[in-house]
């Protein structure tokens, strides 16, 4: 008596038939995904990488500034420093699923999220949607100029435009003589 009318609810409603339909192609990609799991690889090797590939990026970047800095009218020689907030994060492809179950009257809901992973001659891997760099903490300039505010002022606004930070997390400060 209960599955007949639980197919009478399925046949009237379509979006409960359509989430079933979702809910069950879910669970068999689950299912072949176990099936076809290989063993991770040691982990330590890739925290290595991503820290070397994180202090590349800051120091390119300090690079790339202290040319743009050293160029403003009045700054002359320029050193840079970043500090970064975040690390590069990457935003993955989800299929989301959900299932409704009605029995005795009472809705049970459940919901499933589930990386989208492609099969590749290297291996299995995740669908990466977007990489999002890392966020900068602030920035330390130090220029021959960085007693003249009228310099302090382009440089600070150079650096904000181009890493998209406030301007009360840059520092410009002048450079010490390199006389003895």
């Amino acid at each position: 008596m209960k599955l007949s009318k639980l197919k009478e609810t399925i046949k009237n409603d379509k979006k409960l038939a359509v989430l079933l339909v979702i809910g069950v192609i879910g669970v068999m990609l689950l299912a072949i995904s176990e099936i076809e799991a290989k063993p991770e690889n040691d982990e330590s090797g890739k925290a290595d990488i991503k820290t070397v590939t994180q202090e590349t990026y800051e120091k390119e970047l300090e690079k790339r500034l202290e040319k743009i800095v050293a160029s403003v009218d009045g700054a002359g020689r320029a050193q840079v420093m970043i500090t970064l907030k975040s690390s590069e994060e990457n935003k993955y492809a989800v299929n989301s699923s959900s299932e409704n179950q009605i029995s005795d009257g009472k809705s049970n809901s459940k919901s499933s999220n589930d990386y989208v992973v492609i099969d590749s001659s290297s291996g299995d891997s995740c669908v990466v949607l977007r990489t999002e760099s890392p966020k900068i903490q602030g920035v330390v300039v130090v220029c021959d100029g960085g007693d003249n505010s009228k310099v302090k002022n382009d440089v600070t606004n150079a650096v904000s435009a181009l890493l998209g930070i406030n301007v009360n997390h840059i520092s410009v400060l002048k450079m010490k003589n390199s006389e003895g």
